[in-house]
């Protein structure tokens, strides 16, 4: 359950004086930034939706308004689509990739996972737990809120108590239970329902659409478009709904809880976490229900009570303290907080190895505790160079006011969640020949969920460069498959060659191309955007900003295109990628004004 508390905020629409506790982080990032993690009681990675497992999430363009587009860093009126989670965790690698990344930016915050009730969930769990995750959040196919559409439901999903029993089983059996919480959610409504999920296992119970329906939702399942004949979404000139109503719900909910915990002969809830062999088979279950063999979910052996004596946790056998060595995120931190503090420049320098992930998250987060989204105030600046070879996430969560400068090499996710600064990835090339070849510096998803700042990547950047970017600038030597993939807004210039499947799923934003042979509309994904011709007001603010880049980066083929600018602009081989929908009202605004003429 989501609770909400008063607190202070620096000033914009986002910075409401109600806040989330718990904040979630889906595969397809939406606006997430230091400032909004850093306010967060607890961070929730929602892997899948118990209605719609796989499917992403998509708002439709009608229902994104002036105040959704701001906080999601879109445009009014233009769909917001959300990517499934294959295309951010690949792997359970990358899955405990991000939970360190969360880490970094607020340390000691808890992490939780959502996951759907399927098929093998123990195994997952399992992996889950071991990728550092705190809470394990089981959500079957009744949905939380109860928002999905009955299409997406439709052959979706299983039961809550089969996923939640099936994690709970394979967590005890390898040791794993007493490490995570056990959350569990979908189509929780009363003190049995809680009483129920309990003895499958579950700590800690997540109610959705119970709270809707107490304050006013009448379950008609129009949440995709917006006509809410209560005014919960979109009208709230009609809504009637108040905080007591949902207080005076769990109220009742928690006095049917302890009612019936006392009939059992139990004082606390805690004492029958995992007691399956307290439940039983319905008799008055008819025709296929009856069938059902339950011998896979009620086992007598898996009481959290008893967990202790069969597991104990393991111990070092040694004796010997060793001292933990401080990362590097640490040592940035011991060498910048006092700057940090009183709002002063600072000048670092450290090396940097690939075992070094997030560098960087730990001091923005400690700069958006103190000054919020906009970051060092009164154009103050922490600037931090590196030598060497960057782990994963390499400048995540970058803020205004921190400056990352690497001379080397770094692995994916670079800048992931980066809401303002400058990062720089670039090779020694003043000192160093690299011959004409460019160079590879930075790996797959460069950028993923930016939504302000400066990446200049001094070479070539991996796959999904730009995904999800919604604010960032970013200016590249060259770049793999799905360039600017589900961008939203912010500027993207790449100076060299490019590979296939460019925009896919891109509603906003501008993409500016080097087209030598003409060949970018293969390249397109036809279905999402579209190649024009820049204009003059384009050519003004890109030349300095490859200047800058030039300078940045000493970047060769910058210099090239520098030094040829004006033929760079009389052949029109800088091609701008829009979005097929803003193509298109462009195309049309152009066939009217000529009509007129």
């Amino acid at each position: 359950m989501k609770h909400t508390e008063i607190y202070a905020l620096h000033g914009d629409i986002r910075k409401s004086r109600f806040r989330s506790r718990i904040r979630q982080i889906a595969s397809g990032r939406f606006g997430v930034d230091a400032e909004y993690l850093i306010n967060a009681d607890e961070i929730q990675i929602k892997m899948a939706q118990g209605a719609k497992p796989g499917e992403g999430g998509q708002l439709m363009g009608k229902k994104v308004t002036r105040e959704i587009a701001e906080i999601r860093f879109g445009k009014p009126g233009n769909d917001l689509i959300s990517p499934p989670p294959h295309h951010d965790i690949y792997s359970i690698e990358d899955l405990a990739q991000l939970i360190y990344d969360l880490k970094a930016v607020k340390p000691g915050i808890p992490v939780s996972v959502k996951l759907v009730a399927v098929e093998n969930i123990g195994t997952i769990a399992v992996g889950v737990a071991k990728a550092g995750a705190d809470i394990i959040e089981i959500d079957g196919i009744d949905g939380g809120t109860g928002a999905a559409m009955v299409s997406s439901k439709e052959h979706a999903g299983l039961p809550s108590e089969m996923g939640l029993a099936e994690a709970h089983q394979a967590l005890v059996v390898n040791g794993l239970r007493h490490a995570v919480t056990l959350r569990v959610g979908g189509g929780i409504k009363n003190g049995i329902d809680v009483i129920k999920y309990a003895l499958f296992g579950a700590d800690q119970f997540s109610f959705g659409q119970g709270l809707m329906v107490s304050v006013g939702c009448i379950v008609c399942k129009s949440c995709h478009i917006p006509n809410c004949p209560t005014g919960i979404t979109g009208s709230p000139e009609i809504f009637k709904g108040h905080p007591e109503h949902t207080k005076a719900y769990l109220h009742s909910v928690a006095g049917e809880v302890r009612t019936q915990l006392g009939a059992m002969g139990f004082s606390e809830l805690k004492e029958i976490i995992g007691r399956s062999d307290l439940l039983q088979k319905n008799p008055k279950l008819l025709g296929r229900a009856a069938l059902v063999d339950l011998h896979r979910f009620i086992r007598a052996d898996m009481a959290m009570s008893t967990l202790a004596e069969k597991f104990p946790r393991l111990t070092d056998a040694t004796g010997i303290c060793i001292p933990k060595e401080k990362s590097l995120n640490e040592r940035i931190i011991e060498a910048g907080r006092d700057a940090v503090d009183v709002a002063q420049n600072a000048d670092l320098v450290f090396r940097i190895k690939n075992q070094d992930r997030a560098v960087g998250a730990t001091i923005a987060g400690f700069i958006a505790q103190l000054y919020g989204r906009e970051g060092m105030p009164n154009h103050r600046r922490i600037k931090v160079r590196f030598t060497g070879e960057a782990g994963q996430s390499f400048g995540a969560w970058c803020i205004h006011g921190l400056d990352l400068e690497l001379y080397g090499f770094a692995q994916d996710g670079v800048a992931k969640g980066m809401s303002g600064g400058q990062i720089t990835i670039t090779l020694d090339y003043v000192n160093t020949d690299y011959g004409e070849e460019i160079q590879s510096v930075a790996g797959n998803n460069v950028g993923y969920g930016a939504t302000g700042g400066t990446i200049f990547i001094g070479g070539r950047a991996g796959h999904r460069l730009g995904i999800r970017n919604s604010g960032a600038t970013i200016v590249a030597e060259g770049a793999g498959k799905y360039a600017c993939e589900y961008m939203t807004r912010g500027r993207v210039v790449i100076l060299g060659e490019i590979e296939n499947e460019v925009g896919s799923g891109m509603t906003g934003g501008e993409l500016f191309i080097w087209d030598p042979d003409h060949q970018l509309h293969a390249k397109l994904h036809s279905r999402s955007v579209a190649v024009v011709d820049c204009t003059y007001v384009d050519y003004q603010w890109i030349h300095p900003l490859i200047s800058h880049y030039h300078a940045c980066t000493q970047s060769k083929l910058a210099e090239f295109h520098l030094k040829n600018w004006a033929e760079l602009r009389r052949s029109k081989r800088l091609k701008k990628v829009l979005p097929l929908s803003v193509a298109r009202k462009m195309e049309d605004y152009a066939a009217s004004g000529t009509n007129a003429g």
